[in-house]
């Protein structure tokens, strides 16, 4: 699921890398860091709408 938010939400705290994947070295790290991401932001985060 990372890897289909971080194209569409802004200031998403990880990128893609060039094949597709999460630009993170650590999977279980990037999934915690995101999860206190979107708590930190309670439903303050932006999706990009006009990419599709």
């Amino acid at each position: 699921m990372m890897e289909f938010l971080a194209p569409i939400i802004i200031d998403f705290p990880f990128q893609l890398d060039v094949t597709g994947d999460l630009n993170a070295s650590d999977y279980e790290s990037a999934l915690q860091t995101i999860r206190e991401w979107f708590i930190h932001k309670q439903s303050a985060y932006e999706i990009r709408r006009n990419i599709f």
